[in-house]
């Protein structure tokens, strides 16, 4: 249900733009959300949408909580593909905390930022330019460091197509391309319910 009133309120409002700022998220998804009725806006007679700023606070206190902490849940998505666009609209319907998204397209840049800063959840496809995605896979299992990665596969292989190819451990998730969004995000939503529940024991 819309939430636009035909008024101007009395409250302080700021732009969409502000809001996608605000809050971490593209403009399309503070749209969704005005449209969802999970932010409150109105529009000016010239059609242009504000958005109430207590709305938005709200929304950042709720989704935020430990941003003082300066931490998120880091995200990485290793794919040719348009994955990280999609992600980035979307990620922010998950509350509860702070989600980073980086998109890199080859497995190579990917095990050196890895080695820099490893992410809390790995996106990956297996079929990739410059080193395979089992490659990838095998060499990442190589770290210590990778213990602490959890691990989503996206693929256009079959099953079988992965079998012969040597398959892939039991413990890493994998999704078949093209890949329904709804069923990603409930994965990664998961994974980030159980670093919060980490966080609260530590």
């Amino acid at each position: 249900m819309k939430s636009d009133l035909k008024i101007a309120p009395d409250a302080e409002t700021i732009s969409t733009r502000d809001a996608a700022e605000v809050l971490k998220v593209s403009i399309r998804a503070v749209q969704m959300w005005v449209a969802q009725g999970r932010l409150h806006a109105w529009k000016t007679p010239g059609g242009h949408r504000r958005i109430f700023k207590s709305s938005v606070d709200a929304m950042c206190t709720a989704r935020f909580p430990f941003v003082d902490a300066g931490e998120t849940f880091d995200i990485l998505v290793v794919d040719d593909q348009p994955l990280h666009t999609s992600l980035t609209d979307f990620y922010a319907s998950m509350p509860g905390a702070p989600i980073k998204v980086l998109s890199i397209k080859n497995s190579l840049e990917s095990l050196i930022r890895i080695g820099e800063a490893p992410p809390h959840l790995l996106i990956t496809d297996v079929v990739m330019p410059h080193v395979d995605g089992f490659q990838f896979l095998a060499t990442l299992s190589k770290h210590s460091w990778s213990e602490t990665i959890r691990i989503i596969v996206t693929t256009r292989l079959s099953k079988q197509e992965m079998d012969d190819l040597g398959g892939l451990p039991s413990v890493i998730e994998c999704y078949k391309k093209p890949v329904v969004l709804p069923q990603l995000l409930k994965a990664i939503s998961k994974h980030v319910e159980t670093w919060k529940m980490c966080r609260s024991k530590s």
